[in-house]
């Protein structure tokens, strides 16, 4: 009994050892994170957070970009923007800066995502302002007193109902902000160090990066475009290499859906395959009403010494899979690779597996 819990514990460590470790994370520390046009030029969101969303039109009127909304369930990229953060965090409040154009429409109510789930979100009336509005709304009175916690490092701000008045549905963001609180350990990104990158299938525009606030390809804010092959001959593989290996609990995901006229193809799940072995592959259903972005945790248990991992799409003709629009060209804007966070049995495990090793000594 000792022998083999002595080599779960070594097979654990091991992985815990190879993963890398990020950019400083100070739990109970306060995230200030603003997003505006010259910030996100800059990258500099202090190495905690990047801004997300379906934005069009970059610094149009120095907006930091457009937002065609409200959202669609099955359009769902539209009236999407938001954070992402190291790790989890406690938010406190919400700032908005909206172009100044009477015949621009005025997002009325809105939805704070902290998940995947389509079907969890925290509803939020917005003032019918339009212009220098910086002015912070507390969410706590939409969440019970308590500030919304966003367990996956992901808050997504989806636009529902505009006011009325205005004829155009693409309001401007000048700047938006969140004032959180980090609550948990950092997350590990493996992708951050990949030591290769590369495609399988019908593509075009290959990544230079696999993260997003990393991702540079030519004129493009996607990491890469794929065509779903509708006759199921080609299938398209995204494959990231390692330089040891890796211990993998989750993946976020992210696809660009054409915030211009957001019909673009879209799969309605993906599989992780490490190290080309089929046999232990693993499905992530994507939730149909939250396709823009996502954090998954494997559902069967983390991956444990990959050196490869393969993110593979369906195949073009099953169209049970897809969310089948009339454009197959689609984007993904990021693909992450998270290490898995010890649970407290685990690190339970590794003390009682330290001392046996201790006493077997």
């Amino acid at each position: 009994m000792n022998r083999f819990m002595v080599s779960m514990v070594a097979t654990v460590a091991l992985a815990m050892v190879v993963a890398p470790v990020q950019a400083e994370w100070t739990v109970g520390a306060d995230v200030n994170f603003f997003a505006d046009y010259n910030t996100m030029l800059s990258g500099n969101f202090g190495g905690n957070v990047v801004p997300i969303g379906s934005f069009n039109a970059v610094n149009h009127q120095g907006t930091l970009g457009h937002v065609y909304g409200p959202v669609d369930p099955w359009d769902a990229y539209h009236g999407f923007f938001g954070a992402q953060w190291a790790g989890p965090v406690e938010v406190y409040s919400l700032s908005m800066n909206q172009l100044v154009d009477s015949g621009r429409s005025c997002p009325d109510t809105v939805y704070l995502y902290t998940n995947t789930d389509p079907t969890k979100y925290v509803e939020i009336r917005l003032p019918n302002q339009q212009g220098a509005w910086d002015q912070p709304i507390d969410l706590r009175p939409f969440n019970g007193g308590q500030p919304i916690y966003a367990e996956n490092s992901y808050l997504l701000l989806a636009v529902q109902t505009m006011h009325p008045g205005g004829n155009d549905a693409n309001f401007g963001v000048m700047s938006y902000g969140f004032d959180a609180k980090a609550v948990g350990p950092a997350d590990v990104n493996v992708n951050l160090d990949a030591v290769e990158v590369k495609l399988t299938g019908a593509l075009w525009n290959s990544p230079e990066r696999t993260n997003d606030n990393k991702i540079a390809t030519w004129g493009s804010d996607t990491m890469m475009f794929w065509t779903r092959d509708a006759s199921g001959v080609v299938t398209n593989e995204l494959i990231v290499t390692y330089d040891g290996p890796r211990t993998i609990g989750s993946i976020g995901l992210a696809f660009e859906g054409d915030a211009d006229s957001g019909r673009r193809d879209c799969p309605l799940w993906v599989e992780i395959v490490p190290d080309g072995d089929l046999s232990r592959k693993q499905r992530i259903e994507l939730e149909p009403g939250m396709l823009a972005y996502g954090r998954y945790e494997l559902p069967d248990g983390p991956l444990v010494g990959v050196t490869e991992l393969t993110l593979l799409m369906p195949r073009g003709d099953d169209l049970s899979a897809w969310i089948v629009r009339n454009d197959r060209n689609f984007g993904i804007t990021e693909f992450q690779a998270f290490a898995a966070v010890p649970e407290p049995a685990t690190m339970t495990l590794l003390t009682i597996g330290g001392l046996a090793l201790r006493r077997r000594k």
